[in-house]
């Protein structure tokens, strides 16, 4: 991959909408069993994988920088929509090893 392509996919909106699209998905399925769950079901969904625990803690550091402490549920949908669209852009997910 070349960095315009990398930079695309970062910037333009089908990985924004899909991120926003799972994330809405996400939350119906695991939205009441809480913030861990919610970085489960997003690694199991995007990589194919669990997370670590070193990714547990990392993803829900990002979710709180992110405004998930707000109360309001379209708030927390967005900080989902904003992590998954961040393991969408990972290498994880754009290589095949």
């Amino acid at each position: 991959m070349v960095a315009p392509q990398a930079l695309f996919l970062m910037n333009g909106p089908l990985l924004r909408d899909s991120a926003r699209i799972l994330a809405k998905k996400l939350w119906k399925q695991a939205g009441s069993r809480g913030e861990k769950e919610w970085v489960r079901a997003a690694y199991a969904e995007v990589l194919g994988r669990s997370p670590s625990a070193d990714e547990i803690r990392s993803a829900l550091s990002y979710l709180a920088e992110s405004g998930i402490e707000n109360s309001e549920p379209e708030s927390k949908t967005a900080a989902l929509a904003s992590l998954c669209h961040a393991l969408m852009c990972s290498s994880q997910f754009l290589y095949v090893d």
